[in-house]
């Protein structure tokens, strides 16, 4: 299954792009690197301030009842400021992997890029 990548840096400028995600979003990857994401024409897509009312609004996995489940898989230190880490946790019906490339900066350890795989059990 072709998968769209693309790798963005703290500011939201366009660092990677894959050829499919060249493709979909409509502009060749030399084009593309360099972009940054507000600029990208995203118009089939949900707007940005709708998706974040919708996740502000929604009631939380706690006040509907639902326990979740975390564990921490690995942590890799590619080095003192970067990591990668493998994270499970589960929402039934929903079970996640997560992949987190962590770097570190002045103010602590952030989250730079994530990618999952998520399987629904009824």
């Amino acid at each position: 299954m072709p998968i769209c990548v693309l790798a963005l840096d703290r500011d939201g400028c366009v660092l990677y792009g894959n050829h499919r995600a060249a493709e979909f979003l409509g502009y060749n990857r030399d084009t593309l690197v360099g972009m940054r994401i507000s600029q990208l024409d995203t118009s089939t897509d949900m707007p940005r301030e709708v998706y974040f009312d919708r996740i502000r609004s929604r009631e939380s996995p706690r006040a509907q009842g639902l326990k979740r489940h975390d564990r921490i898989v690995s942590i890799h230190r590619a080095g003192p400021d970067t990591a990668l880490a493998t994270v499970e946790c589960a929402i039934p019906p929903r079970y996640f992997v997560d992949y987190l490339t962590l770097m570190r900066d002045a103010e602590g350890w952030r989250i730079i890029s994530k990618s999952f795989h998520v399987n629904v059990h009824e």
